[in-house]
């Protein structure tokens, strides 16, 4: 499930919203004008940080290394270990 969750276009539009939405978020933060918002520029950044890291997290279980198991997924490996199952 996790494999048709990560590599579903429907996902990665959703990624691709948030990335746009972020980048909206940076440019509306340099007008003094919309100085007011600036917590709901805080909290958008929150979420887009949440948003990545839970995609993060779904991608390396996923694609784990090879040979790995669920416990030791991550832990002691080295860069040139990590090939898509």
């Amino acid at each position: 499930m996790q494999t048709s969750l990560v590599t579903n276009k429907n996902f990665e539009l959703a990624i691709t919203i948030i990335i746009l939405l972020q980048a909206a978020t940076l440019a509306l933060e340099t007008f003094k004008e919309l100085e007011s918002f600036k917590n709901i520029f805080e909290y958008m950044h929150l979420f887009v940080l949440a948003a990545f890291t839970v995609e993060a997290g779904l991608k390396i279980a996923t694609f784990r290394p090879k040979g790995s198991t669920s416990k030791t997924a991550g832990t002691s490996l080295t860069l040139q270990s990590w090939q898509c199952l």
